[in-house]
């Protein structure tokens, strides 16, 4: 917090709640009471300092209302003449420190008109400079209560005009707010502004922020910011942790300021319909270097930071090669000691460009504890990754993440992640573990589509580039089958559709590996084949890492000692991908997946679609009521499909064509016509979860809908099954009617 300004006093004579500020033709001998000069030292404030300062004193009717007029600069010559800020040349103290429920408001009415543009209005640039102090601030102490009423709204107070009408720029951020201290609270709007970033450490401030906002100490905040922009156009120090937006909720150490060691608070902003980015550097000509576009913190136990974005949109401007700048994260979620952090993605929002991840959840952050919780509903996470900086190739988990789940050890998420479009990122969705505890993660209804291979991230020991879901683990991690991906769709993906591999980076595992899919739908991944590097590939990389990707590759190259891969996968429908549909790479008694009423079919150039399984399960993975072509382990090239029959020695397994709808288009439905009465003979082929070859720790994880969410098991009476003992449908989507 800096010190608040202390203009002159100059007695108020205006006992209304508002007042105007118009930087080119007001006075601060006027009483600010109208917007236009009149007899009796009637007339706007020339700055905004001296309108907080009138608004403040006694006898004013709160809330109040500051009124502020964007105005070109007469002594400009140029066309249109420049607009006229308010700065220190002006008369302006800063930083400008706002009372409880003091509403600043663009003037649009008043506002001068642009001559170059028919019926746009001149902005209000509030300019803080090169000073070390926030240029705009809100500060909630000893028991303060800063309403909703209060805040800044550039909207024009209901009068046409441009679609940010205040402008921040300068100061150590832009806006600045901080709540400290039991009973103190921090309530307020930040609608339609522009924030253009502050001045770098260098003069004494914490970095190129926009906003910057700490709650502790007791404190808790509700922070509103509708239909604003927030940028930068000066790059921060690499490693200083600087966000373009920052969010703290209690204090992390070392202790600062007000903010005492263990400090909890409480913050719940939201964010709509906003623009987090970065402007040109004008130092370098490129989009200016940050660390976060969004950096969210919660420090220490009891403290909360339950954050809402509303149709967001964070783009970090940066594209190939990887020395271009830009947002290197575009959203961080730091929970640590204990802290808690829920963020969460509604109405389409889009994270775009980020050079290293689209959103990153880091719970713990190499301290024990802290609690994340997500909630992504629709939206598009596109083209991240893409510039992983060279020096972070090495060091970082999973680089080039549309989303990243990183917890460290004690840490633990919930939470779900649906409907979202993962398109274009290097890994679309990746989830890396430490914690003995199992996240507790739904990821489903979610679309992952053309994730692109980066070479030199493979050869620094980064498997899993060009993949739609990749999950590791590493100490000790366990995940089990709280971690469900259901009812997605993968295809177009470069390198696999699902990489599931501990010891990524790391090397030996240990840990456990028990994720549940099911209804997923599978098809046309593995597009890029790699040949193998010359040299031979680095120890860190197993060969499996070349060639052509499987679509479902299970990896257990680096788990080491003790571990155990084990994941679960019910009801898949994996066609027409150009590697093998499901690869068991180092089947083992520590390598054991379980496959089942699933359709594994046309992969591998119809070559073989399994490998590393067997029908016993000791030492492969096992395979139970499915559809697929060659037998299990190894495949056998060119059949036999066709010949494999349900029975007790197969598991009640086919080798038949599926019958899909229409394959090409994505469509895998499966057919009926009027005889049989079925053709697919994946119809009632499968287990239903009461089948008493089921056992009955798989029992609750069976689908009871399919993947558009219709009911799972529809009998239609086929003679495809043995009598009495299945009837659900093989694959994702399970036939509702006869018809064709």
């Amino acid at each position: 917090m800096a010190p608040a300004a202390t203009p002159a006093q100059i007695p108020n004579p205006n006992p209304l709640s508002t007042f105007f500020v118009n930087a080119r033709i007001g006075s601060d001998t006027n009483d600010g009471s109208s917007p236009t000069p009149a007899p009796g030292n009637r007339g706007p404030f020339k700055t905004i300092t001296r309108g907080i300062q009138a608004s403040g004193a006694p006898g004013i009717l709160l809330p109040a209302m500051i009124r502020i007029a964007g105005t070109y600069d007469p002594a400009s010559t140029s066309y249109p003449q420049a607009p006229l800020h308010y700065d220190t040349a002006l008369g302006e103290v800063f930083p400008l420190t706002v009372p409880p429920r003091i509403l600043l408001q663009y003037d649009a009415t008043n506002s001068d008109r642009d001559p170059s543009i028919p019926g746009a209005t001149y902005r209000a640039f509030v300019n803080g400079g090169a000073t070390p102090s926030p240029t705009i601030q809100f500060v909630a102490t000893n028991g303060q209560n800063f309403t909703s009423e209060g805040g800044l709204d550039g909207s024009g107070g209901g009068a046409a005009g441009p679609s940010q009408g205040l402008v921040f720029r300068g100061g150590s951020s832009n806006v600045y707010l901080e709540a400290s201290g039991t009973n103190s609270r921090l309530d307020i709007q930040l609608d339609r502004i522009s924030c253009e970033g502050g001045f770098p450490p260098a003069f004494g401030g914490g970095g190129p922020n926009a906003v910057l906002a700490f709650v502790w100490n007791g404190a808790s905040s509700a922070i509103a910011a509708a239909g604003s922009r927030f940028s930068t156009s000066l790059s921060s120090v690499p490693g200083s942790n600087v966000g373009v937006v920052e969010l703290h909720a209690g204090c992390p150490p070392p202790a600062t300021g007000t903010c005492t060691a263990g400090g909890v608070g409480t913050m719940m902003p939201t964010f709509s319909t906003s623009v987090i980015t970065v402007g040109i550097d004008p130092g370098t000509g490129l989009p200016a270097e940050v660390e976060y576009g969004l950096f969210a913190n919660a420090a220490n136990a009891g403290s909360l930071l339950e954050a809402t974005l509303d149709g967001v949109t964070v783009d970090g401007a940066s594209v190939p090669p990887n020395t271009n700048p830009g947002i290197l994260e575009g959203i961080y979620v730091r929970p640590e000691l204990s802290g808690t952090v829920s963020v969460e993605l509604v109405s389409g929002c889009r994270v775009t460009k980020c050079r290293a991840y689209g959103v990153q959840y880091e719970v713990g952050v190499a301290q024990t504890g802290g609690t994340g919780i997500i909630s992504t509903k629709g939206g598009t996470i596109e083209k991240n990754g893409l510039a992983v900086p060279p020096m972070f190739a090495g060091t970082l988990f999973l680089p080039g993440s549309g989303i990243l789940l990183n917890l460290w050890t004690g840490a633990s998420v919930s939470g779900d992640i649906k409907g979202v479009l993962f398109d274009g990122n290097v890994i679309g969705l990746g989830v890396y573990t430490r914690s003995t505890i199992p996240p507790s993660l739904v990821v489903s209804g979610n679309e992952f589509v053309s994730q692109v291979y980066d070479p030199a991230l493979a050869m620094a020991c980064q498997d899993g580039t060009g993949a739609g879901l990749v999950i590791s683990q590493t100490m000790g991690g366990v995940i089990d089958s709280n971690l469900v991906a259901e009812g997605n769709r993968f295809h177009g993906n470069e390198r696999e559709a699902v990489l599931l591999m501990p010891g990524i980076v790391y090397g030996p595992a240990g840990g456990t590996m028990e994720p549940l899919f099911r209804n997923n739908r599978i098809w046309g991944n593995g597009t890029l084949f790699v040949p193998p590097p010359v040299p031979p590939p680095t120890p860190c990389l197993p060969v499996t890492s070349y060639g052509t990707a499987a679509a479902v590759r299970i990896d257990a190259s680096l788990q080491g000692a003790g571990g155990m891969l084990a994941p679960i996968l019910i009801h898949e429908t994996i066609a027409d991908n150009p590697g093998l549909g499901v690869w068991n790479v180092v089947p083992s008694a520590s390598s054991v997946p379980q496959l089942w009423n699933s359709i594994v079919w046309g992969n591998n150039a119809m070559g073989g679609d399994l490998s590393g399984f067997d029908f016993v399960g000791a030492t492969q993975g096992v395979v139970w009521f499915s559809d697929f072509c060659g037998a299990p382990h190894p495949p056998s090239p060119g059949g036999p499909c066709g010949s494999q029959s349900p029975s007790t020695g197969n598991n009640f397994c086919r080798s038949t064509t599926p019958g899909y709808l229409n394959p090409g288009a994505g469509d895998f439905e499966l057919t009926c016509s009027g005889t049989n009465p079925c053709q697919s003979l994946c119809i009632d082929s499968a287990a239903e979860s009461m089948d008493s070859n089921v056992p009955a720790s798989l029992v609750p994880l069976f689908p009871t809908v399919d993947a558009l969410n219709r009911l799972r098991v529809v009998d239609l009476n086929t003679p495809n099954p043995p009598p009495g003992t299945v009837d659900a449908d093989m694959g994702a989507l399970e036939k509702q009617t006869s018809l064709p």
